[in-house]
C-alpha cells in the first residue's frame, strides 16, 4: 500500500489483503459503481483500513479513508484501533469504483494463476 497525499506520503509493505477481503472489497467496489445496496463503510484488519461513504450522488461519491495501527504513517503511531483520525477524501465518480474493482479483479486473478 502507497500513500501519497496532502498529509503526507508512507507506504505499508506486505500482504494488504487477503483473498476473502479482496472478493469483499471487489465486491462492494462493484455495487457503489452500480449504485446496488451496499454498506456505507468497509473495514479491513490488514492493513486496518476502511472505507467511508460520506457523500453520493447520481454519478459521484466522496470516499473518506481512514489508516488504523499497521495501515498508519509512521509518523502518527497509534496503541489502539479506531481512533479515525489519520484519513484521505477523494471525490471520485462512481465509474472508479467500476475500473477499481476490474483492476482488483485482475490482479486477483493473476496472483491465482502463479
Amino acid at each position: 500500500m502507497r500513500v501519497n497525499a496532502a498529509i503526507g506520503g508512507w507506504s505499508e509493505d506486505g500482504e494488504i489483503l487477503n483473498a476473502f477481503d479482496a472478493e469483499e472489497l471487489h465486491n462492494w467496489l462493484n455495487a457503489v459503481a452500480l449504485r446496488r445496496r451496499h454498506d456505507r463503510r468497509i473495514e479491513f484488519s490488514e492493513p486496518d483500513i476502511s472505507f467511508r461513504m460520506m457523500e453520493e450522488s447520481e454519478d459521484a461519491v466522496v470516499l473518506r479513508i481512514y489508516f488504523e495501527l499497521r495501515g498508519r504513517p509512521p509518523w502518527a503511531p497509534a496503541d489502539s484501533a479506531e481512533m479515525d483520525d489519520i484519513w484521505i477524501e477523494l471525490r471520485l465518480r462512481r465509474q472508479d469504483f467500476a475500473t477499481a474493482a476490474a483492476s482488483l479483479q485482475s490482479e486477483f486473478a493473476s496472483i491465482q494463476g502463479l
